[in-house]
């Protein structure tokens, strides 16, 4: 019995240390393998990119490259590096990039990618139909915009941004999945340098049953100064949301009239904690001496913090506002002498 359990555990060793080796040796082999073609493949790609060449004119292959491509993992490489030149390069040396990627019939891998049902295999093809400026897949991805997969519609959202400009935010009219921030903040990015034109269909999405969709749109409101959607945004501080509401308090305060002080105060009553401190911080703004009495009021509240935020507003917004800060510690020294003296080190400073 100990014969065989020897026997049993040494074979078992020595198949494991060759298998090992073998796994080793074939991915030492392949490491080397596409080393050797990545080199070649990646200076004639480079000397094809920087020719100006006549469009109508196909570019050579060379034979060993023909040979490569037969090769799944080979032509993905070089789909990879086709893709990241095109992302640094326009002109002319972009259009060649395309150019090349077409006739090497590149285009067939990644709509096989894009009809595929694995989710991160559809989301490649989706980016490479896009770097590749594939304007006709337009239609097609434009239906994953609302995908059930985060990642697929993230890249289709962007595919549309990025063949479409601010006209590709129309998936927002028509996505019920949540637009994450993370995506909120991609898009953002993505937008900047271009021109924003017309929103035409941001009071459409101020309104839209998707609440990240609302909270995307308000974001769209402050930094592109959407002033003629003031009252959409107004009508957002009676959302469910909290969030949405508190996001419609910051951006009235971006796009404000004369009676933005009035609509936040108004709104103060119907909020509670965290939510009324932070309408306290926004009125500081756009507060006038038409607010000192709703903001004295405020000075009598419960919570302390509220106290010293409605404070500092007084004091900064009315004529009269440290006086009556003066006033009230001399009547009630705790808190209220704390309180002014901060406020008044803040007026100094």
């Amino acid at each position: 019995m100990l014969y065989k359990v020897i026997v049993f555990f040494t074979s078992a060793t020595i198949l494991f240390v060759g298998l090992t080796y073998l796994h080793l040796y074939r991915k030492k082999k392949g490491f080397f393998t596409r080393k050797s073609i990545e080199k070649s493949l990646e200076l004639w790609l480079s000397k094809v990119m920087l020719e100006d060449e006549d469009a109508e004119k196909p570019i050579i292959i060379p034979a060993k490259f023909t040979k490569h491509f037969r090769n799944p993992a080979k032509r993905q490489f070089a789909i990879n590096e086709l893709l990241n030149m095109k992302r640094n390069f326009t002109g002319y040396t972009g259009d060649n990039i395309i150019k090349l990627y077409l006739q090497s019939g590149f285009k067939k891998d990644s709509m096989s990618k894009f009809r595929s049902t694995v989710w991160h295999k559809k989301a490649k093809g989706i980016n490479e139909l896009y770097v590749m400026n594939q304007q006709d897949m337009i239609p097609k991805i434009f239906k994953h915009t609302n995908h059930y997969n985060e990642i697929v519609r993230m890249e289709a959202q962007t595919a549309m941004i990025g063949f479409l400009g601010f006209e590709g935010l129309r998936f927002l009219d028509v996505v019920t999945q949540p637009v994450s921030d993370w995506q909120q903040v991609k898009i953002l990015e993505q937008l900047k340098t271009l021109d924003p034109g017309e929103m035409k269909n941001i009071g459409a999405w101020l309104q839209s049953p998707n609440d990240t969709v609302v909270i995307f749109a308000l974001k769209l409101t402050d930094v592109y100064q959407q002033f003629q959607v003031y009252d959409e945004v107004v009508s957002c501080l009676a959302h469910t949301n909290s969030k949405v509401r508190m996001l419609a308090v910051k951006t009235l305060v971006r796009i404000d009239n004369e009676t933005t002080a009035a609509v936040l105060t108004s709104q103060y009553s119907k909020e509670a904690g965290v939510n009324r401190y932070a309408i306290l911080g926004a009125i500081k703004r756009v507060a006038t001496e038409n607010e000192q009495s709703f903001l004295t009021t405020q000075l009598s509240d419960e919570d302390d913090l509220i106290k010293l935020e409605a404070a500092k507003v007084l004091a900064y917004c009315c004529v009269d506002g440290l006086d009556i800060l003066k006033q009230k510690a001399a009547e009630n020294a705790e808190p209220y002498e704390q309180i002014y003296r901060h406020v008044k080190r803040e007026l100094q400073r």
